[in-house]
């Protein structure tokens, strides 16, 4: 199995500038461990140039011999930033740089805020036997391990051992003691009265016990120690510890996605990754199997992802894996996978600048030419004339950087950025300009077919946001952009943030479209896929008008007193029935009541296919002279439809059979068969004829033929089969089945899924990104799907006895129903995927 890791860096600004040492030249404040009560106390200042790394600095500190002499393990040591009126940290990789350090930090917090520590991060397997040849830095971890000891678990160790720990480090602080020299009461007062016991020994401990009883404590425990010299207090002391917990490795409370969420301690040490299981570790993975982009071969079957709480705690984990990687392998070269920097910067040089074409929030907006290799591309530019004391340049970058890390056809590229003053940023130019201008122009030129090709695109854009976890928070037309008459692209992504700490964005600013904006974001400010949703069906709600403003008729102020109240915007002029139902889906009150974009877009993508049907319909009421004349045709144009599709029920009962037995080999057998599935389903859940056959044709649309693709070995196409024909088994057996076998075909069933998702997974990583956000969107839906299958077996086993026992069972069949066509969907899409990617 596969973990694959990426990352950043984030580093802040630690540094004293000098005037004195003339430009680009910074003293960097370098704290060491000590004895000393105060951790700033021991220090060094590095001068540095702007281009020196991080390596190159503690190379310096190492030289110069602050710590000792003869150190033959530098690549065990690492720098720490840390805040010191927070719990932020960061581990500065070796092969940043002063000035990235500069450049990324300097606004998080105040300078004076920020320390840096030098520590031992990398420990070497068997760490004990390797550091007694460099006394210099067993001495110096041991330092580190002591005082992380007296910081954080000295009040959490038992007496006994806070006594032994205590008494170690004292008799190697005063080497030259001699065995019985604590045993006279006047040099035990002289150290606790110039020293002090709380360098040695927890203040909780000296706080618990009366004076004497402690001293004699004291003097007995020294004894068992008062033989040994400056290392074995040392390592005995290390022995000693071991018992309590282990300093070789870091510990960290994350998350484990493998279909579901898992709560795990990761163990990362010399030894590997670990998962720790009731205080005992489980190796995951070795060094020695690391290949060079950071990917780890692990003893699983699945793809392993971590969640972590924090980006911070994210590269923390990265570069202590990238530390023991250097160290396993004797090599200097990370395998952390960086961004290239010439994917998004770019020299002014290579652009022509243009005409003005309108001026924005973050400045002037050019048309321009760009030339890299006599290739000619028309883009437009936003020319940074803001006062930057009021917009900050990292606002700019951060847009750009968003941008830049999407890969999406109906999502508005990003060629770069020029970051020197005057700031570009450098975009595609659509000649055809904004979505809501194009539709005002051609309103009698453009039919339905087309404003719902719009909505799907935009809907697929913002499905492939939802699956990279961001929050757009400007759907409006203003900011789709019309490549073509029939390609709509999604832009602007000036208030769009990445939900990383918690599930939800709460906004700061007050500059905000209270139109589109969901009720929980206009009152609360809160943000979340949920609240993209909502705009969403406001912006297809403006495709549908041609542009117009939703809620013209309204000031700011009032809009969520008439949300609160349930009035919603209403229905465009010829709009289609089924569009509107999906935009009043989209505006339940209730977050959690709303569809995600993955559903939408598969509402969308078969919904839209009727609407050339619902314009044929309309096409009846030509030439009506009358109110009654219309209502006379209509009644005569329905009763002949309905026995046309009466006939058209029973030829397509006989066509599905003839099918069956005739042409399986010629077209899958997974279409015949859901084809059948649905036909058997419909019959049994819903009412009359008439009823049925109106649903099958326009409701519950007939799904995409499945690809005649070579099926051998094809563990998705295996899983699908098995998964229908489990619930065609259902459908069979559920009137005769008691209520206590429901959950032996409800368990088939979650078990196949599993399996079809894990096959799915297995071919994922070698799949386009463009498709990957779309299948695991739909696996999303088929664990929801499962969960409500679930709910509606327990409905029905709870209401065996009741009369609503039939109706249960129907729901309950529906649910099973949604499930197959949703993974027979799933097959679809992994199809065109692999045809897409030249593996079918």
């Amino acid at each position: 199995m596969l973990l694959g890791i990426t990352a950043g860096y984030l580093c802040k600004q630690a540094i004293v500038p000098s005037n004195v040492a003339g430009e680009g030249i910074s003293i960097l404040k370098v704290c060491f461990i000590s004895n000393s009560s105060n951790p700033g106390k021991n220090f060094k200042l590095v001068k540095s140039d702007s281009s020196w790394t991080v390596r190159a600095i503690i190379q310096s500190i190492l030289e110069s011999e602050r710590l000792g002499p003869n150190i033959l393990y530098p690549e065990c040591y690492g720098l720490l930033l840390k805040h010191l009126k927070s719990e932020e940290v960061h581990w500065l990789h070796p092969d940043l740089t002063v000035e990235e350090v500069e450049q990324r930090y300097e606004n998080l917090h105040m300078e004076a805020e920020w320390r840096y520590d030098l520590r031992i991060r990398y420990i070497p397997h068997n760490f004990i036997e390797k550091f007694k040849e460099d006394k210099t830095t067993l001495l110096y971890f041991y330092q580190q391990v002591r005082a992380d000891y007296m910081q954080n678990s000295a009040s959490k160790v038992s007496d006994g051992m806070a006594l032994q720990l205590g008494c170690l480090e004292m008799r190697r602080f005063y080497k030259d003691v001699n065995s019985n020299g604590l045993e006279k009461k006047s040099n035990l007062e002289l150290l606790e009265k110039d020293v002090g016991l709380h360098l040695f020994f927890p203040q909780e401990l000296i706080d618990s016990m009366k004076p004497k009883n402690l001293r004699k404590l004291i003097q007995q425990t020294f004894q068992q120690y008062a033989t040994l010299k400056e290392q074995e207090c040392i390592l005995k002391f290390f022995e000693t510890y071991a018992i309590f917990a282990s300093c070789d490795e870091e510990v960290f409370s994350c998350e484990l996605v493998q279909g579901w969420c898992l709560s795990v301690d990761l163990v990362i040490s010399s030894k590997g990754i670990c998962q720790r299981i009731d205080n005992k570790t489980l190796v995951r993975a070795e060094y020695r199997q690391m290949l060079q982009n950071l990917t780890l071969a692990l003893h699983i079957q699945h793809p392993l992802t971590v969640n972590t709480a924090t980006l911070a705690m994210a590269e923390n984990m990265m570069d202590l894996i990238d530390g023991y990687y250097r160290l396993e392998s004797g090599s200097k070269n990370s395998v952390i996978v960086r961004e290239q920097r010439g994917t998004l910067y770019l020299t002014r040089d290579d652009i022509i600048l243009g005409g003005i074409l309108g001026e924005g929030f973050f400045g002037i907006v050019h048309e321009g030419c760009y030339r890299p290799q006599v290739i000619i591309l028309i883009v437009f530019f936003n020319y940074c004339t803001c006062d930057l004391s009021c917009i900050r340049l990292h606002v700019l970058f951060k847009i750009s950087a968003i941008m830049k890390k999407l890969d999406h056809p109906h999502i508005v590229s990003l060629i770069g950025i020029i970051e020197d003053d005057p700031v570009w940023i450098v975009m595609e130019l659509y000649q055809y300009g904004e979505l809501g201008n194009y539709l005002m122009k051609n309103e009698h030129s453009l039919g339905n077919t087309t404003l719902a090709l719009f909505s799907v695109q935009i809907c697929k854009a913002l499905a492939y946001l939802e699956g990279v976890n961001m929050v757009h928070r400007d759907i409006a037309v203003r900011n789709i952009l019309v490549a073509k008459p029939d390609c709509v692209k999604l832009g602007d992504f000036g208030l769009s943030r990445y939900i990383e700490e918690e599930e939800y964005y709460q906004a700061s600013v007050s500059r905000l479209p209270i139109k589109w904006m969901a009720p929980e974001s206009i009152n609360f400010r809160r943000f979340t896929s949920a609240s993209d949703v909502w705009m969403f069906a406001v912006c297809m709600w403006e495709i549908m008008t041609w542009g117009q403003q939703p809620f013209s008729w309204l000031d700011n102020k009032d809009v969520i007193n008439q949300l609160e109240k349930g009035v919603r915007l209403p229905k465009p002029e010829g709009c289609p029935s089924a569009s509107f139902s999906i935009m009043t889906h989209c505006w339940a009150y209730d977050p959690c009541e709303r569809p995600l974009f993955t559903e939408l877009v598969y509402k969308l993508r078969y919904k839209s296919k009727n609407i050339n049907l619902s314009c044929l319909w309309q096409e009846f009421g030509i030439d009506q002279a009358s109110k009654d004349d219309t209502n006379r045709l209509w009644e005569a144009e329905k009763q002949h439809i309905q026995e046309l599709l009466q006939q058209q029920k029973l030829q397509m009962v006989e066509d599905c059979a003839w099918l069956e037995r005739e042409r399986r080999m010629q077209v899958s057998g997974l279409t015949l068969f859901l084809m059948e599935y649905q036909m058997h389903y419909l019959s049994m859940v819903e009412g009359p004829v008439y009823t049925t056959i109106i649903l099958f044709q326009c409701t519950i649309q007939q799904p995409d033929a499945t690809a005649e693709l070579d099926r051998t070995g094809d563990k998705v196409y295996n899983s699908v089969m098995k998964m229908v024909k489990i619930v065609v088994q259902l459908k069979n057996d559920v009137n005769t089945l008691p209520p206590s076998e429901y959950v032996r075909t409800v368990k088939s069933v979650g078990l196949t899924l599993r399996n079809l998702v894990s096959s799915v997974d297995e071919i994922l990583p070698i799949l386009n990104e463009a498709n990957k956000t779309e299948i695991e969107g739909t696996e999303k839906l088929l664990n929801k799907d499962l969960a409500e299958l679930i709910s509606k077996m327990h409905l029905a086993q709870q209401n065996d006895v009741t009369s609503l026992k039939d109706e249960c069972k129907k729901q309950m069949l529906a649910a099973a129903h949604t499930l197959a066509m949703d993974a027979k969907n799933l097959l679809d899409t992994v199809d065109q995927a692999r045809v897409q990617a030249n593996l079918a």
